[in-house]
């Protein structure tokens, strides 16, 4: 990690404390010990074509996350059809906020939602 190009590192539960206390100032680290901390900062900073790499157990809840990714995702996507693309780069942060408020009770995300990837153009990186 400490050679990549990240944007930002988001580490959830105590397992991560002894990974961010190394890294240190090395990394951009944000460190929470629930994915509810740190959910809405995720989804805001998110922009077009970033990469988030999600790795986890279950028991920090990341698939509540990936529920809220695909949310956002497919809203953007409709938007693209209905409207033109430009109309939907404008919308990312607003799709990412009402898949938030949708998925504000779902806390039972299954881990096989994991899977999707994007790919960048730009260089930033957000794991």
């Amino acid at each position: 990690m400490r050679d990549g190009n990240f944007y930002k590192i988001y580490l959830v539960g105590e397992a991560t404390d002894a990974l961010y206390e190394a890294l240190g100032e090395e990394a951009p680290c944000v460190h929470a010990l629930d994915i509810d901390d740190i959910m809405d900062e995720i989804m805001s900073e998110l922009k077009k074509d970033d990469i988030l790499f999600v790795k986890g157990s279950n028991g920090v809840r990341l698939g509540k996350l990936i529920v809220a990714l695909k949310k956002a995702s497919e809203r953007v996507t409709q938007q693209a059809s209905e409207n033109n693309e430009e109309k939907a780069d404008e919308n990312v942060e607003e799709a990412a906020s009402a898949a938030l408020d949708a998925d504000s009770g779902n806390d039972n995300a299954s881990p096989e939602e994991g899977d999707d990837k994007k790919e960048a153009d730009d260089e930033r990186k957000v794991v």
